[in-house]
């Protein structure tokens, strides 16, 4: 039977529900157990498995609270960013669901924090591409249930369901939020030294004098010739 799926990953338990289409409707969102975990990946040389309640040191946790974050997870000495985690821990529940109900989902909605905006939905949003995994990122409030009513976002025609808007304490500051894809910063050309200032005597006096001494040579140079012509006669 077709199906949509829903997931949310927000608290210390990741949950699942999914809705199945009968009759051309869409039933009430059910509760999956078996996609009930902790929201934890195991990191091992096999890779990453999810929902694992005590993995000592290279167990991770807490990840989807640290996407739009530059420092990443550091387990066994290489880095992994938080996007990457919780694209993975969302596509292994994905699976999950998928190997309970006998094939894929034909939708799937994950829920984000209310108060995310385009930086981090669109982090999360490209990590769940790289892995293949086709969602929409719907933003639920804080104490709502996460999983039911993303799924009931999704599936809802759009008059049917009203669009969550976080609360003005807890809408994030817009400097929190960067624009996605995160701006370059702006190059700053600096000079290597600072260019040399053009020297010039504004003084008056100085102008005088030479214009004065010009005359003097010039008239020097009259009485000269004046006398040579004198000393000839």
């Amino acid at each position: 039977m077709p199906y949509a799926l829903g997931i949310d990953i927000r608290a210390a338990s990741t949950v699942a529900a999914v809705a199945r289409l009968y009759q051309g409707r869409w039933e009430p969102p059910e509760t999956v157990p078996s996609a009930t975990m902790p929201s934890t990946l195991l990191l091992t040389a096999d890779g990453p498995v999810a929902g694992v309640e005590d993995g000592g040191p290279d167990l991770v946790r807490g990840f989807l609270d640290r996407i739009g974050d530059e420092v990443p997870f550091v387990v066994g000495g290489r880095p992994y960013r938080a996007a990457n985690l919780a694209a993975e821990l969302i596509d292994q529940v994905a699976r999950r669901v998928e190997a309970a109900e006998g094939g894929p989902a034909r939708q799937v909605a994950v829920a984000v924090p209310g108060t995310w905006g385009p930086y981090r939905t669109g982090l999360l949003r490209d990590a769940l591409a790289r892995v293949g995994l086709d969602a929409t990122l719907v933003p639920v409030a804080a104490d709502g249930y996460g999983a039911a009513d993303a799924l009931r976002r999704l599936i809802a025609p759009p008059d049917a369901v009203e669009t969550y808007r976080p609360a003005p304490e807890e809408a994030p500051a817009v400097a929190d939020e960067p624009a996605y894809p995160p701006p370059r910063p702006p190059v700053v050309i600096t000079a290597l030294s600072s260019p040399r200032k053009r020297v010039t005597d504004r003084r008056p006096g100085a102008r005088v004098v030479i214009a004065a001494l010009a005359v003097l040579v010039i008239a020097l140079g009259v009485w000269l010739t004046l006398m040579s012509g004198f000393v000839r006669l």
